[in-house]
């Protein structure tokens, strides 16, 4: 096959590509009757193919193919070499529609025709050298793309000669040494192999009938059947036309490139509490600096409508007030296109767990406090872990003796290190009694004690913070408990120890220690625990009681002790 690509352009929205192709002893090429032209695009991404069929243009290569001792024109004869056929009707012409054409992508080309007379069918990938100018239509740069770093020919004829410049009328090239038939006339080697190309030139530039020259290096060779030959090198150049050639190397595709090019990576959108605000990150990357338009949609209401200028991988973080849980959307958005993301957001669930006093389960909380959307729409949600710890969870104790020695914790195991345990969580408890004096709010007949928190203390996979009691002070005077100084009064610390009333019954009682506000999603936890009486402050008769004095306003400070028995005690109190 001869062929020529001499035009790629754009008109409205279609891709034209047009020249001529014609095969050489076959049959006539005159009119739509004769043969068919067809452009056979695959796609090196997807491996879709593409067919469109040509529309056949005048551009008469009779005189071009046909030897020069051939003086007979083929009549009603085919597949022969020994008359010359005509080739008026050589051009051809493509509409490419830019829509069938997907962005960033390359399209390997075959031009093929159909010899309709002969019935033959043939196709080959093309060079189009001297054909690479670009166009853009809608923000997609559109090339015919032929390297002419990467193409090498071989020369088809015995005898063609080197001219000096890009055409028949330039005067031929001459070796520095002569051979029997045509001196020093220079000619290409038969079969030769060059891969140095200098440049291209085109016949007539523009036109569908043009043809390409090509200016090729070489080395002075040696005679061959009488001629004189270049051979494949760098130090000179000569020119030969293409219609001679076979190229090889890498042929022409069709390229298409996005400009101002952008990606959406991910979009990570974060858990809050009902009508408080939050945040969602949104990760681009630009293949230019630019102008982006980034728009977010709660439910279809618009929450946010900025530009932002990027260039590279960048990330924005994007604040709003969160109504209820929904899809938020970003739709981002240049000149030539827009790109869209979307996301399931939650709001805090605040639930309420209970744990058994016995259980140390660690609770997972089902709403996800971070849910993370990549470029590839795979989604994955992270959760959160929530422990309060209690222990011992159950004790025994002395009408009158104060529950101590309990290590009380919440544990937060954490997702992604970006997370952390809320500092702003609260801690409490509610015992069935207490000592009077202290002075505890009532909460549905439950004495109810704010505990005191440690901070937050970071470990390799999770936080932990300790609670404890407030301090009980113990009068030196009056021997009771309260909870803050009373004016007048001298103290012991009665350390972080809950005093349930001293008179309360033998038995098992039950008590709760409740965390609320945790993590993310503000939960509560409530812990069962429990402590039995199991002896009385006062017992049998027969017990023994120690009366203790631990200061006297007149006797400065000073311990004595004495033993009674219950009927001395209660003779010295007066109690019949």
């Amino acid at each position: 096959m001869h062929y020529n690509i001499n035009n790629f352009y754009l008109s409205g929205n279609y891709i034209i590509l047009n020249g001529w192709a014609v095969t050489e002893k076959h049959q006539n090429f005159t009119s739509s009757d004769t043969h068919e032209y067809s452009l056979k695009l695959t796609s090196r991404k997807t491996g879709k193919e593409l067919i469109y069929y040509g529309t056949i243009k005048y551009a008469d290569k009779t005189q071009l193919i046909k030897q020069w001792n051939n003086k007979v024109e083929c009549t009603g004869t085919f597949n022969t070499g020994n008359c010359y056929y005509s080739y008026t009707h050589a051009g051809f012409e493509f509409n490419i529609p830019i829509s069938d054409l997907e962005a960033d992508s390359e399209y390997d080309i075959k031009l093929r025709i159909y010899e309709k007379i002969v019935n033959l069918k043939l196709q080959q990938s093309i060079f189009a050298l001297g054909v690479d100018s670009s166009y853009e239509r809608n923000g997609v740069r559109y090339q015919l793309y032929s390297d002419i770093n990467k193409t090498n020919v071989t020369i088809t004829s015995n005898q063609l000669y080197m001219r000096s410049g890009p055409g028949q009328n330039y005067a031929l090239k001459q070796a520095n040494f002569s051979c029997s038939q045509n001196g020093t006339e220079l000619f290409w080697y038969p079969q030769g192999y060059y891969n140095n190309i200098k440049g291209v030139a085109h016949s007539n530039q523009g036109a569908i009938d043009s043809e390409l020259w090509v200016n090729l290096r070489y080395d002075l060779g040696y005679c061959v059947n009488g001629k004189a030959r270049a051979i494949n090198g760098t130090t000179y150049d000569g020119w030969g036309p293409w219609i001679y050639m076979i190229g090889g190397g890498t042929p022409a595709i069709i390229k298409t490139t996005s400009l101002d090019t952008f990606t959406i990576d991910e979009l990570k959108t974060y858990t809050a509490k009902k009508n408080t605000n939050t945040k969602a990150l949104i990760t681009l990357t630009s293949s230019t600096s630019q102008n982006l338009n980034i728009k977010a949609y709660h439910n279809d209401s618009l929450v946010y409508n900025q530009d932002k200028n990027i260039s590279g991988t960048k990330t924005f973080e994007i604040n709003y007030k969160i109504p209820n849980t929904g899809t938020l959307k970003f739709v981002v958005s240049n000149q030539y296109r827009s790109k869209d993301i979307s996301s399931k957001i939650y709001i805090a669930s605040e639930e309420t767990y209970n744990l058994s006093k016995s259980s140390n389960d660690i609770i997972t909380v089902n709403t996800p406090i971070m849910v993370l959307t990549d470029k590839n729409g795979n989604v994955t949600q992270y959760k959160e872990k929530i422990n309060l710890s209690a222990i011992p969870y159950e004790m025994n104790i002395s009408q009158g003796r104060g529950l101590s020695g309990i290590t009380s914790a919440i544990t937060y195991y954490y997702p992604l290190s970006e997370f952390t345990l809320n500092s702003d969580y609260n801690v409490y408890a509610l015992y069935p009694s207490s000592e009077d004096t202290l002075n505890y709010e009532i909460v549905n007949g439950k004495v109810k004690v704010n505990l005191k928190k440690d901070g937050v203390t970071r470990k390799s996979n999770y936080d932990i913070s300790y609670f404890h009691h407030p301090n009980i002070l113990l009068s030196v005077i009056d021997g009771k408990l309260y909870n803050s100084n009373v004016g007048g009064l001298s103290y012991y610390n009665g350390g972080g120890i809950w005093y349930p009333s001293w008179d309360d019954e033998l038995g098992t009682y039950n008590y709760e220690y409740i965390g609320t506000n945790l993590g993310v999603n503000k939960i509560t936890i409530k812990k069962d625990l429990s402590y039995t009486i199991t002896s009385k402050m006062f017992d049998t008769d027969s017990s023994k009681y120690i009366i203790k004095r631990v200061k006297s306003n007149n006797i400065g400070n000073m311990i004595y002790k004495k033993t009674f028995t219950i009927d001395e005690l209660k003779e010295k109190l007066g109690i019949n």
